[in-house]
Order: structure tokens, then C-alpha cells, then sequence
């Protein structure tokens, strides 16, 4: 077991951290106030397991539109090749989120308000060229507004105190 505020290694009889005094009487029934056995943060779990299902949904997604439609040989094989490789290296920056790599994080955090800054330039072309309702629906689908809303709420759940002590 971990200590929830510093990650030092505890023993089960500890009930008081060593390093840090973190008082262990206020841990849950899981062993841990932090929602998991090994010290992470509530927020962090439910954050990479929102990752990795949106990942996987991506990738499921991919995969059946493939069989379905054929990847040929054109625009449309190096579009789903691209978008595997994107998920893999999505997968690598969950596991490093997982593993409490700080920079990992941050990069993901700043990949989120990228997106966000794309989607207001979008949104501010759009309304320049009164061409609000035809080009947003063509140009983002309901898939990508939950995908992003979803990236949103991880991003809120990593920049909780808990989960940004813990990645420190």
C-alpha cells in the first residue's frame, strides 16, 4: 500500500505515513482515501478508464467501418492507418497518466484545450461566413461533441487537488 500523500510504501499496520504524516485513520473501507489500492486518486481511475473506453470505442469504431466498407487503397486506408496509429499513442499516454507521469498529463491537458481552441475558431469562421447550420453538422458530428465533452470531463477529473497533488 502507498500513502496517498506522498506514495511512499506503507505497511498494512502503518497508521501514520512516515514521510509525510499523513494520518492513515481517514482511508475507506478500500484501504485507501484515494480510491484505489495502490494510492491513486478516485478522480485519476475514473479518468483512465474514461480514456481507455473512448480509445477503445475509437478503435472498435475504425476496425468495423473497415470491415464494413473496405479499406482499398486511397484516402481512405492512410485515413484509418493514421487514426490507429493516433490511438496507439493515445494508449501510451493513458498508460503514462496511469503510471502518475506528470508531463504525460499535461500533455493531454494541453491537447484538450487545443481542441477546444479549434472548436471556437470553427465555430467563429462559421458564424463569419453565415454558414453556421449546414457546416456543423457536416463538421462535427454528435460522436465528436460527446468524444470532446467526454475529454473535458477527464480533463476537469485530472486537475482536481487530489489528482494534482498525486502527479507531483
Amino acid at each position: 500500500m502507498r500513502c496517498p500523500g506522498c506514495r511512499a510504501r506503507l505497511s498494512e499496520f502503518d497508521t501514520r505515513c512516515g514521510e509525510c504524516g499523513y494520518s492513515l485513520a481517514e482511508l475507506d473501507d478500500s484501504g485507501t482515501g484515494s480510491g484505489s489500492s495502490d494510492g491513486r486518486p478516485r478522480d485519476v481511475v475514473r479518468a483512465v478508464k474514461l480514456l481507455a473506453g473512448s480509445v477503445g470505442f475509437s478503435a472498435f469504431a475504425i476496425v468495423g467501418h473497415a470491415l464494413e466498407h473496405g479499406i482499398g487503397n486511397g484516402i481512405f486506408a492512410r485515413a484509418t492507418v493514421a487514426n490507429l496509429i493516433l490511438i496507439a499513442i493515445s494508449s501510451v499516454f493513458i498508460f503514462l497518466i496511469w503510471m502518475g507521469t506528470g508531463w504525460a498529463k499535461n500533455v493531454y491537458l494541453f491537447l484538450v484545450a487545443c481542441q477546444a481552441g479549434n472548436l471556437i475558431w470553427t465555430l467563429m469562421i462559421a458564424a463569419a461566413f453565415n454558414v453556421a447550420g449546414g457546416f456543423l453538422s457536416t463538421a462535427f458530428s454528435g460522436a465528436e461533441w460527446i468524444s470532446f465533452a467526454l475529454q473535458c470531463y477527464v480533463a476537469y477529473l485530472l486537475m482536481q487537488p487530489d489528482s494534482a497533488e498525486w502527479f507531483r
